[in-house]
């Protein structure tokens, strides 16, 4: 046991040292509407019970960020019914940040809507890649 703790004490030092999955130097600032936006979420023709789609953070060169922004991340995804008529409820839980540079955006749908929806992912208050999305219903 000794034998173990001085080998990985000497050769990879003490825990504080090595750095963390994900961490490092701050990387670049995101490009909005650079970033990427995929996923079965975003079509209406896929039923799940809850619904999900992709997004990577890129930066304003056109590269792909491999770490997650510093700080807490501002993306956030806005879900409406496109009719004013239509109520639906919809759980929209944070982004989920998967340390690499994407986040996971999943979405629970209480009711079904005829008109359709309108997904809106965020940066801020910029819109990313092509957002707004529409999703048509019946």
């Amino acid at each position: 046991v000794f034998f173990f703790f001085f080998f990985f004490f000497v050769f990879l030092g003490p825990p504080a040292a090595r750095p963390a999955r994900g961490r490092g130097p701050p990387e670049a600032p995101v490009s909005a509407p650079r970033s990427l936006v995929w996923g079965p979420g975003l079509r209406a023709g896929v039923v799940l019970p809850v619904r999900y789609f992709y997004l990577q953070a890129v930066s304003p060169e056109g590269h792909n960020l491999t770490r997650s922004p510093p700080g807490q991340t501002p993306f956030k995804v806005v879900i409406k019914s496109l009719s004013p008529k239509e109520i639906v409820r919809i759980h929209v839980p944070k982004p989920l940040d998967r340390n690499d540079g994407t986040f996971l955006m999943r979405y629970r749908m209480y009711e079904t809507v005829n008109e359709g929806l309108k997904i809106e992912v965020l940066y801020g208050d910029e819109h990313v890649a092509q957002s707004p999305y529409i999703l048509k219903g019946k």
